[in-house]
């Protein structure tokens, strides 16, 4: 299946729902796609439960239905929550132009029920508008259950309020569409509106302005064209006319663009047999016109020179519909206003009989006042309105869904003082118009031209052809134009000197500049004279006098001086039509509001209908210059510059414009970015004529510019609302494979590329302009091979842990099949392979290319490294007093990784040195593949607005992960402490299956780095994010994609390209591999350990040290003894600090402890055993005899800090401690009770 998944954000789509109206015959084959593809459109199955269908199209040229629909909550629409969906005849699906709305539910927003009645949403839009009418009275509501009032003074058409849901990007709120048709026609708002305050969500315009600036002349550029009669369109083959009423219509028939394009000629009977059966005045599909003035089905043509949006005149052509009205240019508009009504009705039925037979027919939304075959959508006919008092140098296009009436607004084009009044005929070389300037005196030039050939006039001194002296070739000027050159004394004697020479016209040509007007005055002055341009005139001299002979005319254009009328500009007349094509077949017929987003291309559509149907192959061959609207700014017809940047062409030394232009400060919205989309029309058309041919008849006809008019009107139908130009260009690729059987993909691909939309090019948000990339390539499968190809790759990354690389081919001249030796035995012939070795080691690739002109072989030696880690790295312990760092060793085949006991990194490589410690240690090892720390995202939330977020939506973090990963931490800024529960998603916009699941217990609100450690398992697209977060996220600022090559992409979220959510500065390294961990020692050798029993002055010491050789004890009273275990007799009562020293042979250590000494008479003597030691949660003593009275027990550490005291019951034996808040080390217990003390040593390892 050919389609369109990705889904877009989208600015505005009204849909009118349609089910009222029986458009249910695809709904269960639509229901079962959705529930089976849910996952691949980009949405939950929860999104796909409620939808309505807004219209079903039936297509008679391929046979496929076009199914739009839209979301649904509560029975409600979600207004720009839509899909259109192409279903073939036999029910299979073949392209689906997505927009749907993932995440709905999460997304509501607000209350349920509205909080402003439909009146006071209707207020508010009037406040919203500034505006001061007032409305009418309440009529019935439509049927899309749209509430209806009279316009009254406030609107020209009914005033609409309907109640729907509207998708802001994460939030989706209850919202009224208020409808309101300005007075003065200018626009035709749908306001968008919060149901619960009124506040304004969205606005958009029904009317589409045409502005047309008058483009300034061209410096140096002649007119060559040739004015013989160009082709008409062919009619379609007729049917069996229901009636022939042999109506007659004085019109500039097409391909004919304006009056400097051709003539008007009489037409009978034009309207088309199979989309007007009736004729063009009929409405009730019966025999006989219903109306004699220029009205009937398809458009109602009128004056509305009072801007009063009514007719205030209507030719009339009586019974035998003759609208045959004379027409003199050099009057005024006003004088010709039935033909120029004429020629507007004629045009706008003429685009309405073409368009029926690709799609814009009775289903498809055509502008009809009856439906002759009962589908809905009716009462709609255009209403055309010439001469209109409302604008000047303009003209519009309003464009409501099916069922309401388009508006066509023309206006008059203010008129001109200069133009091309100088036509030369010969020489072919010079041939063409030249602007030229007036005299102030002599006789004034008319459209009757005065015609001879020309000749140089000379004085025969300095500057001789300025004649300020007498003439000396008096017999060559007799009967001819003259040309002299300006400076050295007045035009006038300049013109009379010629005149007396004979001469029937003077040409002066500037010495500096452009044309201008001619001052002085002399009523001696008989013939006329005009000044030329410099350059211009140094053409005609340079003719002159290398022996040529130049014939031309001196004549005033038509209508010079005189304003003119669009209406006798069909090319104008098309492009607002194309408006409601565009806007009609983009989205469904029910839908007007697809063409609002920043990179829609409706202007280039309007465009390319104008050219298209007046194009006329007498003007020239490919390449083609084709400017835009020359009549209405008064230039040449086909070597004017027209009203966009440059003119049309598929030579790119006049017409450079390519997709990378599209953002540039020259090219507007909408109108340059349409220009930059009609560039590449007109190439593609220009492309299948020269492959197909050219053919006039484009109803019927098989030429190349029929195939891609057939195209690109397709494609309108098969592209997402709210289009791009990659979905542009990818419809029109559809429309070939459905129209075509995909017969001409390569040389679709081929015109695109050329203008920078190639298979690489990236339109990113269809809502901005300015966020894609040009690319000037296409596909491998359409490349033509020159030459051998030369082999060339790269891996994707060169080492591993798991024996997994993705290689890419990188050969050029046009591989066409690829064979690769992996170095392990294995193959492969795709073009970039995935490939994973079985055993470790470093590997020798080798790839040969071949196309059909040769063969090319790359090798690269020893090229990727398979290095798994080992379970079980050769290790070696070590052993060192206390004050010193121990030396621990670890030999793997990757790099070793050092952990303490509580699993804590605290080292990598072979050698780790063991902080001192009081106490023998473990430490862990194990053999691992590490990979460098990257930073991916904003480095915070400094890059644009926003705010802490914390709503029912899941904001989250879109990526793409080229290798299995970890994203480490983030930098967040939150609202306050508080548990968040992130979860990770196997697919992007937090939808798919929930993979891991993260809590993040914060403890202050505010800036802080929290830890992830979302592990991301193999490459593919990915998020992760929470609801009711109540964190910082931005609403504008990002600057998608952020990338680390070869790591990552975060791409944007489902919301936007102007969201970022909560977590910045992506903290990320690819996943590593790791053996088993084993366990390495660190011991210490001077550990001093002993004990001691107090009874009465009597204390045994007993000493435990590991690895002591010789004793040294100091009991604090003057006594000493060097025996291991010693025991003393004090001569009194008291505290005393005892001291010991061992000696190891390597290491002296020496220790302190004060015990007390009570003489008692009668007493137990303490010993107890304490265990586990080492502990690691807990400890128990265990008394070797009751106590016979109470006792104080205490921990204390080796530097004497008290950490833990208790007091033991009589009777105690036993008491279990817990010491998990201790940290690892060595401590000591004591037990006192009666005078007498115990003391053990306790050892924490954790």
């Amino acid at each position: 299946m050919n389609n369109f998944l990705k889904r877009g954000s989208l600015l505005l789509v009204l849909c009118l729902s349609m089910s009222a109206f029986g458009q249910n015959r695809w709904k269960s084959t639509v229901q079962t796609y959705l529930n089976e593809n849910y996952t691949e459109l980009g949405v939950t199955s929860e999104d796909v439960q409620s939808f309505g269908i807004t219209d079903e199209v039936p297509t008679k040229k391929t046979g496929v239905w076009h199914v739009h629909i839209v979301q649904q909550v509560n029975g409600l629409d979600v207004i720009n929550g839509v899909a259109n969906i192409t279903i073939a005849p036999n029910g299979e699906v073949v392209a689906v132009g997505n927009r749907l709305i993932a995440h709905l539910n999460d997304k509501l927003s607000g209350s349920g029920s509205a909080g402003i009645a439909p009146l006071g949403a209707i207020q508010k839009a009037k406040e919203r508008l500034a505006l001061s009418g007032q409305m009418g009275t309440a009529l019935t509501p439509d049927a899309t259950g749209a509430l209806r009032f009279e316009g009254g003074t406030l609107s020209q058409e009914d005033i609409t309020a309907r109640l729907v849901y509207w998708n802001a990007g994460e939030d989706v709120r209850l919202a009224w569409v208020v409808g309101i048709y300005q007075m003065d026609g200018e626009h035709w708002w749908q306001l968008v509106l919060d149901a619960q305050d009124g506040q304004e969500l969205h606005r958009y315009d029904w009317v589409v302005r045409c502005t047309f600036p008058n483009h300034p002349e061209e410096a140096h550029v002649h007119s060559h064209e040739s004015m013989s009669a160009p082709a008409a369109i062919a009619p379609a083959a007729p049917a069996v006319a229901p009636a022939s009423n042999g109506a007659v219509y004085n019109v500039y028939p097409l391909p004919i663009e304006s009056p400097s394009h051709g003539s008007r000629a009489l037409l009978t009977n034009p309207h088309d047999t199979a989309a007007s059966p009736w004729g063009w005045h009929d409405t009730d599909g019966m025999a006989g016109a219903e109306y004699t003035i220029t009205r009937g089905n398809n458009v109602h043509a009128y004056t509305d020179t009072t801007d009063n949006n009514q007719p205030d005149f209507e030719p009339d052509g009586g019974t035998a519909l003759n609208f045959d009205f004379t027409l003199d240019l050099n009057q005024a508009p006003g004088a010709y206003k039935s033909a120029a009504t004429t020629n507007l009705f004629y045009m706008n039925n003429r685009i309405h009989d073409v368009m029926w037979h690709y799609g814009l027919d009775e289903a498809g939304g055509a502008f009809q006042e009856t439906n002759y075959t009962g589908v809905p959508g009716a009462s709609d006919e255009v209403r055309a309105e010439a001469q209109d008092g409302g604008g000047l140098n303009n003209a519009n296009f309003a464009t409501p869904p099916d069922g309401s009436s388009g508006r066509m607004q023309m206006y008059l084009w203010t008129g001109q003082s200069s133009g091309d009044i100088v036509t030369v005929h010969t020489p072919a070389t010079i041939s063409g118009t030249y602007p030229a300037g007036l005299a102030n005196f002599g006789p004034a030039i008319t459209t009757t031209p005065v015609t001879a050939d020309l000749a140089l006039a000379y004085d025969g001194v300095t500057d001789s052809l300025d004649v300020c002296d007498s003439i000396i070739n008096p017999s060559d000027l007799l009967g001819k134009i003259a040309v002299v050159r300006r400076g050295g004394c007045s035009f006038v004697s300049k013109v009379l000197a010629c005149q007396n020479a004979g001469a029937v016209g003077v040409i002066v040509v500037n010495n500096l500049g452009a044309a201008a007007g001619m001052g002085g005055s002399s009523a001696s002055v008989t013939i006329p004279s005009v000044m030329v341009a410099s350059w211009d005139g140094q053409d005609i001299i340079d003719a002159l006098v290398q022996g040529d002979s130049v014939n031309a005319s001196l004549s005033l254009p038509l209508g010079f001086g005189q304003d003119r009328d669009g209406d006798l500009d069909n090319g104008i007349i098309i492009h607002e039509y194309a408006h409601g094509i565009s806007n009609r077949m983009t989205g469904g017929p029910s839908a007007s509001g697809c063409l609002g987003n920043e990179e829609q291309m409706g202007e280039g559509w309007s465009d390319f209908y104008g050219i298209m149907m007046t194009m006329d192959t007498a003007f020239g061959v490919n390449p083609a210059r084709r400017p835009m609207g020359t009549y209405a700014v008064f230039e040449s017809p086909t070597t004017g510059g027209g009203i966009r940047p440059v003119p049309y062409d598929t030579n790119f030394a006049t017409n450079n414009y390519t997709y990378a232009d599209r953002a540039n400060a020259n090219i507007s919205v909408p109108h340059g970015v349409g220009f930059i989309w009609c560039t590449m029309l007109w190439d593609l058309n220009w492309a299948f004529i020269d492959q197909y041919g050219y053919d006039p008849d484009l109803i019927g006809g098989t030429g190349g510019n029929a195939m891609v008019f057939r195209l690109v009107t397709d494609a309108l139908t098969l592209q997402p609302c709210g289009p791009g130009f990659v979905d542009g260009r990818d419809a029109i690729l559809l429309a070939d494979q459905l129209a075509y059987n995909g017969a001409n993909q390569c040389l679709i691909w081929e015109v695109f590329a050329r203008r920078g939309l190639g298979a690489s090019a990236d339109q990113g948000s269809p809502n901005s302009r300015s966020d894609g990339s040009a690319a000037f390539d296409v596909p491998l499968s359409c490349q033509v091979a020159t030459e051998a190809p030369t082999a060339d790759f790269e891996v994707l990354v060169d080492t591993t842990c798991d024996g997994a690389f993705d290689f890419i081919d990188l050969s050029f001249n046009v591989p066409q099949s690829w064979s690769w030796d992996f170095g392990d035995g294995t193959t492969d012939t795709l073009r970039n392979p995935s490939h994973t070795y079985s055993a470790t080691g470093s590997y020798t690739v080798k790839l040969t290319v071949s196309n059909d002109l040769g063969v090319d072989s790359l090798i690269r030696t020893n090229y990727v490294h398979y290095i798994a880690p080992t379970d079980n790295p050769a290790v070696a312990g070590g052993s060192g007093c206390s004050a010193d760092s121990i030396q621990l060793t670890a030999v793997g085949n990757a790099t070793p990784l050092w952990y303490d006991s509580s699993l804590q990194l605290v080292g990598t490589g072979n050698v780790f040195m063991a902080p001192p410690s009081t106490t023998t240690q473990d430490y862990f090892v194990r053999d691992a593949i590490v990979y460098p720390t990257e930073y991916i995202g904003p480095a915070d939330n400094s890059i644009g607005g926003g705010g802490y977020h914390a709503t029912t939506y899941t904001g989250h973090v879109n990526l793409d992960a080229s290798v299995p990963l970890t994203i480490k931490s983030a930098w967040i800024d939150a609202d306050g402490p508080g548990i968040r529960v992130v979860n990770v998603y196997d697919s992007p916009d937090a939808l798919g299956n929930i993979i891991q699941t993260v809590q993040l217990n914060i403890s202050q609100g505010g800036i802080q780095r929290v830890d992830l450690n979302i592990d991301i398992p193999s490459p593919g697209e990915y998020s992760f994010g929470l609801d009711q977060a109540g964190l910082y996220r931005n609403n504008t600022g990002p600057s998608y994609p952020y990338e680390v090559a070869g790591l990552m992409t975060v791409n944007a979220p489902e919301a936007g390209p102007d969201f970022y959510y909560y977590f910045y500065d992506l903290e990320v390294t690819r996943t590593g591999c790791e053996g088993d961990l084993v366990q390495v020692t660190a011991t210490v050798t001077d550990i001093i350990d002993f004990s001691y029993a107090v009874n009465n002055q009597t204390v045994q010491f007993t000493d435990a040290s590991p690895n002591a050789t010789s004793w040294s004890w100091d009991f604090g009273d003057g006594n000493t003894s060097n025996q291991q275990n010693p025991s003393h007799t004090y001569g009194a009562d008291g505290l005393y600090t005892v001291t010991l020293t061992t000696d190891g042979g390597t290491c002296v250590k020496t220790e302190q402890v004060v015990i007390g000494v009570v003489t008692l008479e009668e007493q137990d003597v303490l010993s107890a055993e304490v265990f586990p030691n080492p502990a690691v949660a807990s400890v128990t003593i265990q008394l070797a005899e009751p106590l016979v009275s109470e006792a104080e027990l205490s921990i204390y550490s080796i530097d004497g800090r008290e950490w833990f005291r208790t007091t033991l019951e009589r009777g105690t034996s036993e008491e279990e401690l817990d010491v998990r808040t201790l940290a690892n080390g060595v401590y000591w217990i004591r037990v006192e009770s009666n005078g007498q003390e115990l003391r053990e040593k306790l050892v924490i390892q954790k």
